[in-house]
């Protein structure tokens, strides 16, 4: 899907893709046992890591036995995950339009990648298309600033400095997913259980080198 806000989202990771180990892994990274733990992918079975960036949930997978794939938007964030792993299938892909065969996946993950993606309806259908009956899809995603102290400081900062005109495309909101009756919802309308789908709040303690550091 090749909307303004696709190529928004696309634009910006591949042009900061070589900075993310440094900027934002040491925090991501630390949500990628909770969601496994969620998935379950057991030996030799097969698993799709969306919106992949570096690679770091499927190499996790891959470390669990599984045999994972991946997908990103941006070609650069490709190049990072096939240098760092070259031995698992990385490819540039879109979320709502995977390039794999139906029922061919045990799981589908995403760590903070399917809240980027232009259109949430087709993503969830997309992984509900490429899973096989029992599969199972997990993904993470960041909570509001009513429950997030991280969230908490990004959106007192912006309401305090940022310019709220500024002109960008209109994606959908990525909060959405973080409201379980909503996102229950749209996991209904994309052929999932909806009785199946279960939320988990995990908190972590991100070290940084200083308050800066954030922005």
């Amino acid at each position: 899907m090749d909307s303004d806000y696709a190529r928004f989202q696309r634009d910006g990771w591949q042009r900061v893709a070589g900075r993310y180990e440094d900027a934002w892994a040491s925090l991501t990274r630390l949500f990628i046992s909770d969601l496994l733990d969620a998935a379950a992918p057991g030996p030799g079975q097969r698993v799709l890591d969306v919106a992949c960036g570096p690679g770091y949930a499927a190499e996790a997978a891959r470390d669990r036995g599984a045999m994972p794939a991946g997908i990103d938007i941006s070609a650069e964030m490709i190049r990072i995950a096939r240098d760092r792993n070259p031995q698992i299938d990385f490819r540039v892909g879109d979320a709502t339009a995977l390039d794999f065969e139906s029922a061919h996946f045990d799981s589908v993950i995403s760590n903070f990648g399917v809240i980027h993606a232009p259109d949430y309806p087709r993503a969830f259908a997309e992984a509900r298309r490429v899973l096989r009956p029992q599969g199972v899809f997990a993904f993470t995603a960041w909570t509001g600033p009513e429950t997030s102290a991280g969230a908490r400081v990004m959106d007192d900062a912006i309401r305090a400095h940022g310019d709220m005109q500024v002109s960008m495309p209109k994606g959908p909101d990525s909060l959405t997913l973080a409201r379980p009756d909503a996102c229950r919802a749209l996991l209904a309308a994309a052929g999932f259980d909806a009785g199946a789908v279960t939320f988990r709040t995990v908190t972590h303690g991100w070290r940084v080198p200083d308050a800066s550091f954030i922005f």
